[in-house]
Protein backbone atom coordinates (compact mmCIF):
# COMPACT_ATOMS: atom_id res chain seq x y z
CA UNK A 1 0.00 0.00 0.00
CA UNK A 2 2.48 2.65 -0.75
CA UNK A 3 0.92 4.64 -3.36
CA UNK A 4 -1.78 5.09 -0.37
CA UNK A 5 -2.18 7.41 2.35
CA UNK A 6 -3.48 5.61 5.88
CA UNK A 7 -1.98 2.84 7.25
CA UNK A 8 -2.39 1.46 10.54
CA UNK A 9 0.74 -0.39 11.89
CA UNK A 10 1.14 -3.88 12.84
CA UNK A 11 -0.66 -4.77 16.11
CA UNK A 12 -3.04 -7.08 18.00
CA UNK A 13 -5.84 -6.65 20.12
CA UNK A 14 -6.95 -7.74 23.34
CA UNK A 15 -9.70 -8.36 22.37
CA UNK A 16 -11.78 -9.52 19.41
CA UNK A 17 -13.06 -6.49 17.17
CA UNK A 18 -15.00 -6.26 13.89
CA UNK A 19 -14.02 -3.81 11.04
CA UNK A 20 -16.44 -2.72 9.24
CA UNK A 21 -15.85 -0.63 6.00
CA UNK A 22 -18.24 1.97 5.14
CA UNK A 23 -16.64 3.52 1.75
CA UNK A 24 -13.85 3.06 -0.12
CA UNK A 25 -11.18 -0.10 0.33
CA UNK A 26 -8.59 -1.34 3.11
CA UNK A 27 -6.20 -4.06 2.82
CA UNK A 28 -5.89 -5.98 5.70
CA UNK A 29 -2.84 -8.45 6.45
CA UNK A 30 -3.37 -10.82 9.42
CA UNK A 31 -1.16 -13.38 11.59
CA UNK A 32 -1.69 -15.55 13.77
CA UNK A 33 -0.58 -15.26 16.92
CA UNK A 34 2.11 -18.30 16.93
CA UNK A 35 3.67 -15.79 14.19
CA UNK A 36 4.13 -13.09 17.15
CA UNK A 37 8.20 -13.49 17.94
CA UNK A 38 8.36 -13.74 14.18
CA UNK A 39 7.34 -10.13 14.49
CA UNK A 40 9.29 -8.37 16.95
CA UNK A 41 7.04 -7.25 19.43
CA UNK A 42 7.81 -4.59 21.99
CA UNK A 43 8.80 -6.01 25.06
CA UNK A 44 5.81 -6.59 27.69
CA UNK A 45 5.11 -3.43 29.94
CA UNK A 46 6.64 -1.58 26.97
CA UNK A 47 4.09 1.23 26.30
CA UNK A 48 3.69 -0.34 22.91
CA UNK A 49 3.97 -3.94 23.97
CA UNK A 50 1.24 -4.89 21.11
CA UNK A 51 2.56 -3.42 18.61
CA UNK A 52 5.43 -4.60 16.07
CA UNK A 53 9.16 -2.94 16.06
CA UNK A 54 7.67 -3.47 12.23
CA UNK A 55 5.40 -1.14 11.26
CA UNK A 56 5.08 -2.44 8.10
CA UNK A 57 5.99 -6.47 7.48
CA UNK A 58 5.99 -5.49 3.80
CA UNK A 59 8.50 -2.98 3.86
CA UNK A 60 10.83 -4.51 6.49
CA UNK A 61 14.22 -3.65 7.12
CA UNK A 62 15.52 -7.23 6.86
CA UNK A 63 19.16 -6.90 8.10
CA UNK A 64 17.34 -5.96 11.13
CA UNK A 65 14.08 -8.11 11.55
CA UNK A 66 15.39 -11.00 9.37
CA UNK A 67 12.30 -13.40 10.91
CA UNK A 68 9.32 -11.25 9.04
CA UNK A 69 10.58 -12.99 6.45
CA UNK A 70 9.17 -16.35 7.94
CA UNK A 71 5.99 -15.08 9.20
CA UNK A 72 3.28 -16.14 7.32
CA UNK A 73 0.02 -14.25 7.14
CA UNK A 74 -3.04 -13.97 4.91
CA UNK A 75 -4.47 -11.22 2.98
CA UNK A 76 -8.11 -9.47 2.89
CA UNK A 77 -9.79 -6.75 0.64
CA UNK A 78 -12.29 -5.25 2.55
CA UNK A 79 -14.99 -3.25 0.72
CA UNK A 80 -18.14 -0.99 1.08
CA UNK A 81 -20.33 -2.76 3.17
CA UNK A 82 -17.82 -5.77 4.14
CA UNK A 83 -17.73 -6.44 7.86
CA UNK A 84 -13.92 -8.11 9.02
CA UNK A 85 -13.72 -10.21 12.55
CA UNK A 86 -10.43 -9.62 13.55
CA UNK A 87 -9.95 -12.18 16.24
CA UNK A 88 -8.01 -11.46 20.07
CA UNK A 89 -4.37 -11.31 19.50
CA UNK A 90 -4.29 -11.96 15.91
CA UNK A 91 -1.61 -9.49 14.35
CA UNK A 92 -2.82 -7.26 11.87
CA UNK A 93 -1.56 -4.36 9.48
CA UNK A 94 -4.16 -2.23 7.57
CA UNK A 95 -3.54 -0.30 4.58
CA UNK A 96 -5.45 2.37 2.37
CA UNK A 97 -4.82 1.09 -1.29
CA UNK A 98 -6.51 4.14 -3.00
CA UNK A 99 -4.46 7.36 -2.76
CA UNK A 100 -7.10 10.25 -1.95
CA UNK A 101 -10.28 8.32 -1.26
CA UNK A 102 -11.18 8.79 2.47
CA UNK A 103 -12.39 6.00 4.39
Amino acid sequence: CSNGGVNTPLHYDGSSNFLAQLRGRKRVLLFHPRHSFRLYPYPVGHPLDNYSMVPNPEAADLSRFPAVACAQGVEAVIEPGDVLWLPAYWWHYVCQPDEGVEN
